[in-house]
C-alpha cells in the first residue's frame, strides 16, 4: 500500500475553498477593477466626435429630481480617478467643467463631478466655455479633447461609469492642449434613488 504523501491530507481539506476563492476574485474585479469599461459602448462615431453610451438609462427604473450619490458609489469612483490620476500622472491630465444655463440638475451633477476630480487635482469650473464643440447634435455630457487624447477620454468616462447613465460625445478639437479636457453637462433627466445621474433628454 502507497504511504499517503504528507500534506496531502491538508491540502484536501481546504480544496472545497477553491470555487469560493475564485467568486471572491471576480467579485473584486467587477467592484474595484476596470470593470467600467463593459458598461461604455460606443453608438456612432465621425471624423471629429465618438459617442458613447453608458448603461441602459431604460434599466433605471423611476428618477427624482435630485439624490445623494450612494457612499459605495462615490468610493468607487474615487478609487477608479486614483487609478486614472496615477496612470497619466506624467501628463498631467485637467478637466474644465461647465453646465448647461438655468438647468438644475445638469449644475448639481456638474458641482459632484467637480468635487470628485478635486480630490485628485483632476478638473474644477471652466472660467469661459468654448471648443470641443462635436459637430453633431448631443445631448447628456459632452467631453472636448484633443483628436490624440481619445483613450484618455475613454478612460476617464469610464472612471465616472458608475454614477452615469446614458449619453457621452467625445468633441474632438485641435485647439485643445493635450491633456487638457472641457467637461459639459448639458441634460440630466434625473438621479437614481442611488444618485445616479441618467444622462439626457426626460423620456418618461
Amino acid at each position: 500500500m502507497l504511504a499517503e504523501r504528507p500534506g496531502a491530507r491538508s491540502m484536501s481539506r481546504y480544496a472545497w475553498m477553491a470555487p469560493a476563492v475564485v467568486l471572491l476574485a471576480l467579485l473584486l474585479v467587477y467592484l474595484f477593477g476596470d470593470g467600467e469599461g463593459g458598461r461604455v459602448q460606443v453608438r456612432s462615431e465621425g471624423a471629429d466626435y465618438q459617442r458613447l453610451q453608458i448603461g441602459d438609462p431604460d434599466d433605471m427604473g423611476a428618477l427624482q429630481a435630485t439624490a445623494p450619490l450612494s457612499a459605495a458609489t462615490r468610493e468607487h469612483v474615487l478609487q477608479n480617478l486614483s487609478r486614472f490620476r496615477a496612470e497619466y500622472q506624467m501628463l498631467g491630465p485637467s478637466v474644465a467643467l461647465s453646465a448647461a444655463p438655468g438647468s438644475a440638475r445638469a449644475t448639481e451633477l456638474a458641482e459632484r463631478l467637480r468635487a470628485l476630480l478635486a480630490q485628485y487635482n483632476l478638473g474644477d469650473f471652466a472660467t469661459q466655455e468654448g471648443g470641443g464643440q462635436p459637430a453633431v447634435s448631443a445631448d447628456g455630457l459632452v467631453l472636448g479633447v484633443r483628436p490624440a487624447d481619445r483613450a484618455i477620454a475613454r478612460e476617464l468616462i469610464a472612471a465616472l461609469a458608475p454614477m452615469l447613465a446614458g449619453s457621452v460625445t467625445i468633441g474632438f478639437d485641435d485647439t485643445l492642449p493635450t491633456g487638457r479636457m472641457q467637461l459639459r453637462v448639458r441634460e440630466v433627466s434625473g438621479f437614481t434613488p442611488q444618485g445616479v445621474a441618467v444622462l439626457g433628454a426626460a423620456g418618461r
